[in-house]
């Protein structure tokens, strides 16, 4: 499951939180069907809620369809593994008496902004430098097979989404994100709004990362969002990502402003309604309206 990353958008992805953001995943917490004795017999010493529970700082080697699964890929590799594309950075048993058959919104209230305040410390460097970078998250439940021996903790993730893929991270340790923002880690979008890395094929690159003040989302946040990137973009087609009233809510007030930038043919313009690539953030991404 995507988790939005506070734009945003996450991760789309991105979207995506991305995408660029963080997206609710569709939760099947299916129970397995097992009598009483075979449960007697098979059930592992250390089952119960924390059973397999993973641990901060694991690293892993994710697909972008692993990320997009329900529930948690489990295999994990050194973290100085070349071709690392995911750090856990949260893992706990879900909090408020919730369990995985209660409502996915519910555990999702509860559970991302554990997981966006983990993710930012994990990340690293100011809000603002963060604002600037194509890191999303990503959450998951136990398997079926560990739900059905007590399993009840969730897992988050940071990764750098790279379109309808993931980019690895020369980083796994604190801070994931380089002072200075290189392209590896920088925010781009696709010519379809997909978050990037600009290291990758992309129409649109970020050149500004701008704070709105205020305590109360903005009545017209599309001139809002106009006036912060009017002296930050300098190509001739702009566009421009505001914040969503409950990114705004969470705490993130920035607006990102892009220069238009082809490479590599511009990357993901489109995705089929069931492809694995994280969302488009096209709803919140406007054109730069020059006076």
């Amino acid at each position: 499951m995507t988790l939005p990353s506070l734009l945003r958008s996450g991760s789309s992805r991105s979207t995506s939180s991305g995408r660029n953001a963080w997206r609710r995943g569709v939760a099947s917490a299916a129970a397995a069907v097992l009598s009483a004795s075979l449960l007697a017999v098979a059930a592992p010493a250390h089952a119960g809620e924390s059973y397999q529970m993973p641990h901060k700082g694991d690293c892993h080697k994710l697909t972008i369809k692993q990320v997009m699964k329900d529930a948690a890929p489990s295999k994990t590799v050194s973290c100085k593994t070349r071709g690392v594309t995911s750090v856990t950075v949260r893992a706990g048993l879900l909090p408020n008496g919730l369990t995985w058959s209660s409502p996915i919104a519910d555990i999702a209230d509860a559970v991302l902004p554990l997981c966006n305040a983990s993710r930012n410390a994990m990340v690293g460097r100011t809000a603002k430098k963060r604002a600037m970078s194509a890191f999303g998250g990503a959450w998951w439940m136990p398997t079926a097979v560990q739900r059905s021996h007590g399993a009840n903790w969730y897992r988050c993730d940071a990764v750098v989404w790279r379109g309808h893929g993931l980019t690895p991270l020369k980083r796994t340790k604190k801070a994931l994100l380089a002072k200075k923002v290189p392209d590896n880690q920088r925010y781009c979008m696709t010519k379809g709004f997909y978050t990037t890395s600009c290291d990758a094929p992309h129409a649109w690159r970020l050149t500004a990362a701008v704070k709105l003040s205020g305590t109360s989302y903005p009545s017209d946040i599309s001139a809002a969002a106009n006036a912060a990137c009017s002296s930050k973009i300098t190509t001739a087609k702009g566009r421009l990502m505001w914040p969503s009233e409950a990114d705004w809510a969470a705490g993130f007030r920035f607006v990102r402003c892009f220069n238009k930038q082809l490479v590599g043919g511009g990357g993901l313009a489109k995705v089929a309604a069931r492809s694995a690539a994280p969302g488009s953030v096209a709803r919140q991404v406007g054109v730069l309206r020059h006076p």
